[in-house]
């Protein structure tokens, strides 16, 4: 489920008591402060680093002032979490590569996406190609 959806359940919910203008200011809420991109980006954290205690992890985060959560700058994984990403990625009959396919519809439902020519869904990417991929596109 993506937070875009989250949005719409609350606003059906809430629709016989909320008037149009509250919902355009909870729409307005979400957009300015990039609810949306928050979850999705801690969503991708959880699922590379897998932590015994999650919400313990996600306060860690979200406390951690070196990890802007919306920093342009800042790529969202570190090193050993790309390759933690990739192995868990990585085509069982084609070791060493991972498709196009895997990465986007690893992403797309995470409400992630890239630019149309950053990823080709028929193509294989490397462990080195994967980790540039992620350095460069995937940002906080």
């Amino acid at each position: 489920m993506q937070i875009s959806d989250v949005f719409n359940i609350y606003i059906k919910k809430e629709k016989d008591l909320m008037s149009y203008s509250e919902k355009e200011e909870v729409k307005r809420y979400f957009v300015e402060n990039q609810i949306p991109q928050i979850f999705s980006r801690l969503t991708v954290l959880l699922l590379v680093n897998r932590p015994n205690d999650p919400k313990k992890y996600i306060s860690e985060v979200l406390q951690d002032k070196s990890k802007d959560l919306l920093d342009p700058n800042t790529s969202l994984l570190d090193e050993e979490e790309s390759v933690t990403l990739f192995s868990l990625l990585e085509n069982p009959s084609f070791k060493g590569h991972v498709t196009g396919h895997q990465i986007l519809s690893t992403f797309q439902p995470l409400g992630i996406r890239f630019e149309s020519s950053t990823i080709q869904e028929t193509s294989n990417y490397t462990l080195q190609q994967f980790k540039e991929f992620i350095a460069n596109s995937l940002k906080y």
